[in-house]
């Protein structure tokens, strides 16, 4: 039975199916290198300007105030180095640890959704042939919409990642206040290059995985056709 055939609320079913698969995709790679001490604390030292602060921390300090302020927005501990920040920058910091928290909680919400979908797929039609196939053209489309949206924020933040950075920014923060003076700790350790970094990271991993999830989409609807062929035979 080809695409047309299929019912509706099983085209509705993939549909969703792809979707969630597309933006696991971007959540996965930025729940993975949120959680990589490594990664963090590399980027972090490598893009950090502990001296343009009025703190004038060294670079030591720098990477024990960095460590410190990601294990707390993680929601592991509260903050060893808070008295080193502004009143500002902690209200700031409170509200990405809230973010992060939040966004925590959208990732499983993603996972349990891809998994509603495909199951309401079986539930509704358990020829598992058949959700091969469907299972195949999910894979493919969630791909598809990964390397779309992977080139397009590359693109866009390429061109102008400042102005992505602030629009980013203010769908995230609203009307609270994430900008500060130059010479604030906050943003000498956390600087655009290390969110130029992360985002560049995110963004390319996602680009290699939806080409992945295309090519494995193929492989799966190759060996399903022949199969079929066999079976037939």
């Amino acid at each position: 039975m080809g695409v047309a055939g299929w019912k509706k609320p099983v085209k509705i079913a993939i549909a969703a199916a792809a979707v969630c698969i597309a933006l696991l995709v971007f959540a996965g790679n930025a729940a993975f290198l949120l959680s990589s001490n490594h990664y963090l604390y590399s980027l972090a030292a490598a893009t950090a300007t502990p001296q343009n602060s009025r703190a004038a921390v060294d670079p030591e300090t720098a990477a024990l105030i960095s460590a410190d302020v990601v294990s707390y927005v993680r929601g592991w501990r509260n903050m060893k180095y808070a008295s080193l920040f502004s009143s500002e920058e902690l209200s700031h910091l409170a509200d990405v640890r809230d973010k992060v928290a939040l966004f925590k909680l959208s990732f499983y919400i993603l996972v349990a959704a891809t998994a509603a979908a495909f199951l309401t797929i079986l539930a509704m039609d358990k020829d598992l042939r058949k959700f091969v196939v469907i299972f195949g053209r999910a894979l493919f489309a969630s791909g598809a919409i990964a390397v779309a949206i992977s080139t397009i924020l590359f693109l866009l933040s390429s061109a102008n990642f400042d102005a992505s950075f602030t629009v980013f920014h203010k769908i995230l923060f609203g009307s609270s206040q994430w900008q500060f003076p130059s010479d604030y700790l906050l943003v000498n350790l956390f600087t655009a290059g290390f969110f130029a970094s992360f985002a560049k990271a995110v963004v390319v991993a996602a680009f290699a995985e939806g080409l992945a999830l295309m090519l494995v989409s193929v492989v799966v609807g190759k060996f399903y056709n022949q199969k079929a062929t066999s079976i037939s035979a």
